[in-house]
């Protein structure tokens, strides 16, 4: 299972042990195996060159930058290495204290990751970007598998993580627990609110049918997806449903 799409920012967000970091790791596999190159920004010196080769990952087609804990410096290396044409996938690992990231600098890196098609992962552990990125997923820690002889086994053999969809550009957000049938608050909020239309709707109305300039180029160019229309429509189709389990070995 892949989350890297090109050109858009993808936050994976959880709390220590939920297995975020593994996610992080197959996705910079699947880049490398492909013959691709990938950029890993570490805040925190967390990540384990070892563990990961043992995952598969290329490490020769691996930039590692290290920052020490400084993480402004890490925001402006991470923005350095989007606007670099040769790079696949560039990870972005704030750790468990992510910095405040303004809005307009989050699309800043957006528009730098569309320009050069490359695609940034944020992990941290709350989401940053907010409405620049396309899909945020949450991953959290569900179960825990034991491992080896006697009747009470004490090594830890596997970690099972649930994965929940919280943000998805042009879909539906989940970010309720399995089985509640009646949606998350926002939803309900929202169809509580009934269907009365707001003022800029109906003043939208009163304009008439003709489409803008705008729309009428966007028909022009076409009906085929582009790369990034064609990469979220994957999830849309249930490659990544909004509640699934996932075992990573420890």
């Amino acid at each position: 299972m892949s989350m890297i799409i090109g050109g858009e920012i993808t936050e994976i967000v959880g709390a220590l042990s939920s297995g975020r970091t593994s996610l992080l790791v197959s996705g910079m596999r699947d880049v490398t195996r492909r013959g691709a190159v990938a950029a890993l920004v570490d805040v925190d010196d967390a990540f384990d060159p070892v563990s990961a080769a043992r995952a598969g990952v290329d490490l020769r087609r691996v930039l590692w930058v290290r920052c020490g804990g400084r993480r402004d410096s890490a925001l402006r290396a991470a923005d350095l290495l989007l606007r670099c044409p040769g790079f696949a996938l560039v990870a972005l690992d704030l750790g468990e204290t992510p910095p405040r990231l303004p809005l307009t600098r989050a699309f800043r890196l957006r528009l730098s990751a569309r320009r050069t098609g490359a695609a940034l992962v944020i992990l941290a552990s709350r989401r940053v970007a907010g409405a620049a990125a396309a899909l945020a997923v949450r991953a959290s820690r569900c179960a825990v598998r034991w491992g080896g002889p006697g009747a009470a086994p004490t090594r830890l053999d596997r970690l099972g993580t649930m994965l929940r969809i919280v943000r998805l550009r042009g879909g539906v957000a989940v970010d309720s627990t399995p089985g509640d049938g009646d949606g998350s608050r926002a939803q309900r909020e929202t169809r509580e609110e009934g269907s009365e239309p707001s003022r800029a709707q109906r003043e939208t109305r009163e304009e008439g049918s003709e489409p803008s300039r705008a729309q009428r180029e966007t028909r022009e160019e076409g009906s085929e997806p582009s790369r990034a229309q064609r990469e979220m429509g994957r999830y849309r189709r249930g490659c990544l449903t909004p509640s699934d389990v996932h075992w990573w070995a420890a």
